[in-house]
């Protein structure tokens, strides 16, 4: 099992691990190739868009994601490990499927 980190800030990898996880890569984004190289048992942290966590589900991947609860002040720049602290972050286990596709009206369904 490996555990990833996915994120462009180093602060995240300071409060990942001040919480006690264990981190064995950081990646500073997911692309197809990372999703080629995780394996089922392993572990993905960060924030990644919900077709992306159906991809890890999928494959029988964990994913943890990083709940930062950013006010309009804090949006937009680099936080500190004090700041992040001061926020009710969390790190939560998804899962997310993709039901179905829809077309044009929101009616039109598209399979697969």
């Amino acid at each position: 099992m490996r555990r990833y980190l996915v994120s462009r800030h180093g602060v995240a990898l300071d409060w990942v691990s001040a919480q006690g996880f264990v981190v064995d890569e950081v990646l500073s984004h997911f692309d197809d190739a990372c999703l080629e190289r995780v394996q089922a048992g392993d572990v993905v942290m960060g924030t990644l868009p919900i077709q992306i966590v159906a991809e890890l589900t999928l494959k029988g991947v964990c994913y943890y994601h990083l709940l930062i609860p950013l006010t309009s002040e804090l949006r937009g720049r680099t936080l500190t490990l004090e700041e992040l602290n001061s926020l009710d972050v969390q790190l939560v286990a998804f899962t997310a499927k993709k039901i179905f596709q829809v077309k044009g009206a929101l009616d039109e369904r598209v399979d697969g």
